[in-house]
């Protein structure tokens, strides 16, 4: 990358730490890690290199902090924690923006997960959970936000399950909260998280959250 900077900033572990480091010419060097370190199955040798060369490294939680500090003591002056920052007040001025349309039958329990398709997230759990709900016979309707590689994996399972009428996949939505606002339950199934955000929405938002 041509040109000097004041500052670079790795958005995420993994290949931007790499970028910033090798590829950008600049005074002061920040990462950002935003989960637990010891979920990442990283190369704990060959990311220290890399570490010892940043200026700050950044995670969104206390717990994150200490694991990222028990796992290189040697570098642990650079570690920071910093939450992430969230507008209650915008979060609750988007929610009441629109009704959502897939929100047809008011009867229906509504359930609603918000996360990329991938492993971590745990949507197949997900569609295990929906099975049990539906052989116990209870009338729900869950909705899934979000785009991902899983997203055509997922959808096969769903119709093997016979899910059809009680998951939806609803792909990205540019304003979530209008969901999350008029759902009933939000579910959170992810294997593991550094902190997630849909949560803390979720209790702006006042909504039971299972998790």
């Amino acid at each position: 990358m041509k040109g000097e900077y004041d500052t670079a900033i790795a958005y995420l572990e993994g290949e931007p730490i790499l970028y910033i480091i090798d590829k950008v010419n600049a005074k002061r060097k920040i990462a950002w890690i935003h989960t637990d370190y010891t979920k990442l199955e990283a190369d704990k040798k060959f990311d220290e290199e890399y570490y010892r060369q940043l200026d700050s490294i950044v995670s969104i939680s206390d717990t994150c902090v200490d694991i990222l500090k028990k796992e290189f003591p040697e570098l642990s002056k650079k570690f920071i924690y910093l939450p992430n920052l969230i507008s209650s007040e915008m979060i609750s001025f988007l929610s009441n923006q629109y009704y959502p349309k897939e929100y047809t039958d008011k009867n229906k329990v509504k359930l609603v997960s918000i996360g990329r398709l991938v492993h971590i997230k745990g949507f197949d759990m997900a569609l295990e959970a929906a099975k049990i709900l539906k052989a116990d016979n209870y009338d729900f309707k869950w909705y899934i936000i979000g785009e991902g590689e899983l997203k055509r994996d997922l959808e096969r399972t769903k119709r093997k399950l016979l899910l059809n009428n009680e998951i939806e996949f609803l792909g990205a939505r540019t304003n979530p909260y209008p969901y999350i606002k008029n759902a009933d339950i939000i579910v959170q199934t992810s294997r593991y998280e550094g902190k997630s955000m849909v949560l803390d929405e979720a209790k702006i938002l006042e909504k039971p959250i299972v998790v």
